[in-house]
């Protein structure tokens, strides 16, 4: 709703059009380890890797399942609910 909201007055203010896409993932982590990892880690089905406003790496899940299933099998790399610090 939030992103609506903000479309909306940007029409109305400044006469600006966007167009909003949606993304298939639904869940969301931090991550650290080494590069190399993240990225071999990132290249399986249904995770994405991208970076949050600071450049930190983040991947994204098309299932919790595939959340799950990442956070007990990968043992190089560490998920984070918050972004580390």
């Amino acid at each position: 709703l939030q992103f609506e909201v903000v479309a909306d007055r940007l029409k109305r203010e400044y006469g600006v059009a966007i167009g909003l896409e949606t993304l298939a993932y639904h869940a969301a982590r931090w991550v650290t380890g080494e590069m190399e990892e993240v990225r071999r880690v990132a290249a399986g089905y249904g995770k994405m890797l991208v970076e949050d406003a600071e450049g930190l790496p983040m991947l994204l899940f098309d299932s919790e399942w595939g959340l799950a299933r990442t956070a007990s099998e990968e043992k190089k790399i560490r998920l984070h609910d918050v972004q580390p610090r």
